[in-house]
């Protein structure tokens, strides 16, 4: 393991050489010693390693090649810059289109090429390939435990979560910060020039602003306090001293602080644009410039466009916004508390589960069944007779369609139509049979040569 920790060091070292002083026109031909002698794919193929020995799975190596491809275009950019000292942007162009087909893909069999077809290799298995499930649920009423990789996982504990991080935010504002003191600072109206285009101006330095008046708020306790101020100073050679090390620990409670209240994605799309299946720059052009938000109003206040986030603090057990409460009435203790209070309403959230388990299914079916009835009996009805009358029409049609028969005198007679006229295909007959009008015979006028037909009715007597 030591020998192939060395030898990834060291193709590591030749790779970012290779990077930097790689003659674009250099290719790498394989020999019988040297079966591999790209030191990119040296160094792909020894990254690829895991502990044991075995290699990564496809999904787990496709951003290396993605950054490789990156690095090479970056030095490309820097070999076009470095043969260009006077600026001109025709020779940038000029020196680009000597390069392009190291940079590109399909144009000559060169590293980034084989990076862009190994890339696609790596992609096809990755999506090709069928993986075995990681999440298995263990409540499939309520759907709030389930065993992720093996490790169990619940509602339960992710809204214990949730609490443990505000009980451990308010103990760091509490003791940490403000050190016990019971302080405050005005900050409930809060004034900001959106107009003012000034260098570094800010809410925190607009001079209207009460709060400016309170920077001094938590060190004028601090020094007056004589447990405090042990703490924090001392005095050495007649002059006052911070003690740098309990500074030291109430900035790291601090950093702990903002990192509890602040989102380090701010990069990336954040959960108030995805709710709305849309980016954050249209998120910032079109929802922040709302008529309510220029007003002045909190996004607490938009509940359509925060319904989301506050049906989902409500199913974890935390106090929505938009309850003018104070930081101590708004704890997950007291949640259930507020909703008692019926300052919460819980009426939209509901376990589907359980929403599902209140449900008489045979009750719905009953009432469905009784509904539908007459209709379908009705509509029965109405099919009936028109099927009966289209196989009496197609019957006479085809009758009447028949070889030609010969024309007997006008004198003929018929005794019995008994058999030109069908019997119905009637089905067998309803618990409550349906009366449907008997059809009209057909006369003798309508069809005078089947009436003189001798084959078809021997009854018929014929003059001599």
């Amino acid at each position: 393991m030591q020998n192939a920790t060395a030898l990834i060091e060291e193709t590591d070292k030749l790779t970012l050489q290779t990077l930097n002083t790689e003659d674009p026109s250099i290719r790498w031909s394989k020999t019988q010693t040297n079966p591999l002698p790209d030191p990119t794919e040296r160094f792909i193929m020894l990254t690829s390693l895991n502990n044991d020995g075995s290699h990564f799975q496809p999904a787990q190596i496709t951003g290396l090649f993605a950054k490789l491809k990156y690095a090479l275009r970056l030095v490309m950019l820097v070999e076009i810059k470095s043969q260009n000292n006077g600026g001109d942007a025709e020779q940038d162009l000029s020196v680009c289109r000597a390069l392009g087909d190291w940079i590109h893909e399909h144009r000559t069999h060169s590293t980034f090429n084989r990076l862009c077809s190994l890339q696609h290799l790596a992609s096809g298995f990755a999506y090709g390939d069928q993986k075995l499930p990681n999440i298995w649920w263990m409540d499939r009423v309520n759907w709030s435990k389930m065993l992720y990789k093996g490790d169990e996982l619940s509602l339960a504990n992710i809204q214990s979560m949730f609490a443990n991080l505000e009980k451990r935010t308010t103990a760091l504002w509490e003791q940490d910060i403000l050190l016990g003191l019971q302080l405050r600072a005005e900050y409930t109206a809060i004034k900001e020039d959106l107009s003012n285009q000034q260098v570094g101006y800010s809410f925190l330095s607009d001079t209207r602003n009460p709060f400016l008046a309170c920077r001094d708020t938590l060190v004028t306790p601090v020094l007056r306090n004589p447990e405090l101020k042990k703490r924090f100073i001392y005095v050495a050679n007649g002059s006052v001293q911070w003690r740098k090390t309990a500074l030291a620990v109430w900035l790291a409670n601090y950093t702990e602080l903002n990192q509890n209240l602040m989102d380090d994605n701010l990069g990336d799309d954040y959960i108030g644009a995805e709710q709305t299946g849309h980016t954050v720059d249209t998120e910032r052009m079109k929802n922040a410039v709302s008529p309510e938000a220029l007003a002045g109003l909190p996004e607490d206040l938009f509940p359509l466009f925060l319904q989301a986030s506050s049906e989902w603090q409500k199913v974890m057990k935390i106090v929505p916004g938009s309850l003018s409460l104070t930081y101590l009435e708004a704890g997950c203790g007291h949640f259930q508390a507020l909703v008692e209070q019926k300052k919460i309403s819980m009426k939209k959230v509901s376990n589907t589960g359980l929403q599902a388990a209140e449900i008489n299914t045979e009750e719905i079916a009953a009432k469905v069944v009784n509904q539908i009835t007459p209709q379908l009996l009705q509509h029965i009805d109405t099919m009936s007779n028109t099927i009966v009358e289209r196989i009496l029409a197609k019957l006479s049609s085809n009758l009447v369609s028949a070889t030609p028969l010969p024309n007997y005198s006008a004198g003929s007679t018929i005794t019995s139509l008994s058999a030109l006229v069908p019997t119905p295909l009637s089905p067998s007959p309803p618990s409550s049979p349906v009366m449907l009008p008997s059809p009209p015979l057909p006369s003798a006028a309508q069809y005078p040569q089947i009436c003189h037909h001798p084959n078809l009715y021997p009854s018929v007597s014929h003059p001599q």
